[in-house]
């Protein structure tokens, strides 16, 4: 059985256009970064598997600050950072 923890470093969104809205977030001082590339794009794995959908999704994934000293406020500026860009 797995110990139960709720332990939240980032928090992961979805979105075709990911690479201009980490890069406005990033200018706006808001600490968004792309998620993780899966095992199948590391060298050992990269001739194994092709075209699977880790990969896809990847291309889609980026990641969200999440703090224990984020107030609402924070999280609600985030968002609106996002909607402007979104516009």
């Amino acid at each position: 059985k797995m110990p139960d923890r709720n332990v939240v470093w980032v928090y992961d969104v979805k979105h075709p256009r990911k690479d201009e809205i980490v890069k406005k977030l990033n200018e706006k001082g808001i600490k968004a970064r792309h998620g993780f590339k899966p095992m199948s794009m590391q060298p050992l794995y990269k001739k194994t598997f092709k075209n699977l959908n880790a990969y896809k999704l990847s291309k889609e994934v980026f990641y969200l600050p999440v703090t224990p000293m984020m107030t609402e406020e924070m999280v609600k500026n985030i968002c609106s950072e996002i909607d402007l860009i979104l516009e």
